[in-house]
């Protein structure tokens, strides 16, 4: 049996998990995950997920005790670790494995905030690259990975086209989309942006916000749909308005064209970096 490990809130690490997951050919009945995030049923099987609680954030010492307990008991073969090469906080320093493989997905870090919590680092069988890395990231990696695959994520494939369709025809005309899962405020700094490009150009979209948020109330003319994947409707509408999160930037780089994005500051991730990356793609 295979262990996914994507504690954290959001859907960040859920979308890669069920990416990663896809794009190696396995069955999502497969695997079981490890997180916290309250969106986890969004994305997989209600009985394969472990739901642990996010007190655990401040009991790094609790947590490993608890992930070696679901090691040992579910007997697994391998134990996939996202993002976070000794957890969010430094809670897989010193794991006891009980002789599976420990796999790490490894997506591009603020590594002078990450590296403090590194005291005894895992040694990985199989390292996953599926993001640009900074040099002293690749470098750790370098050190404790047995074998280092450079991977092309891909979405696994959605049949909700019909319900998509359905939406659209409804707003019908020119259609802006502005898709996030982050807090409220930045939800609305998207829309605002939107509305002033859009008098900038002397138009009038109709607006549909995409987001797990509940009771979002922007303007009166604002469509709200609370969807996943967001992806969806990327192929149908006129313009991609979101943040620049690691996930929103793989799935938008087909719509290059049409997509604008706004960096937000997170502790671990440069999406300031993420932008600039994306504008020089598009220059080319």
């Amino acid at each position: 049996m295979n262990l996914y490990y994507a504690f954290g809130g959001g859907l960040g690490h859920l979308t890669r998990a069920a990416a990663f997951i896809y794009t190696l050919g396995f069955h999502q009945d497969q695997f079981i995950i490890i997180s916290s995030s309250e969106y986890a049923e969004i994305v997989f099987k209600k009985h394969q997920i472990i739901k642990i609680s996010e007190d655990y954030y401040s009991k790094p010492f609790e947590l490993r005790f608890l992930i070696e307990k679901y090691i040992k008991e579910l007997h697994i073969d391998n134990f996939y670790i996202d993002s976070f090469p000794v957890g969010i906080a430094g809670e897989l320093n010193g794991l006891r494995t009980n002789g599976c493989k420990i796999n790490y997905i490894a997506r591009y870090l603020k590594w002078n905030n990450y590296y403090p919590y590194i005291e005894s680092a895992l040694y990985f069988d199989n390292t996953f690259i599926v993001d640009f890395l900074a040099i002293e990231q690749l470098a750790f990696v370098n050190e404790t990975s047995k074998n280092i695959r450079h991977l092309n994520l891909r979405e696994p494939p959605t049949k909700n086209y019909n319900f998509v369709e359905k939406i659209l025809a409804k707003l019908a005309g020119n259609i802006w989309l502005i898709a996030h899962c982050g807090n409220l405020n930045e939800i609305k700094t998207l829309y605002r942006h939107s509305k002033e490009i859009a008098d900038l150009l002397k138009n009038t979209p109709k607006y549909l916000i995409i987001s797990q948020l509940e009771n979002i109330a922007i303007d009166s003319d604002v469509q709200y749909l609370k969807y996943f994947p967001a992806s969806d409707f990327f192929p149908f509408v006129d313009r991609i308005f979101t943040a620049c999160g690691f996930n929103t930037m793989r799935q938008t780089l087909q719509y290059a064209n049409k997509h604008i994005c706004i960096p937000f500051e997170r502790r671990f991730d440069d999406q300031y970096m993420r932008a600039r990356q994306r504008q020089n793609i598009s220059k080319t």
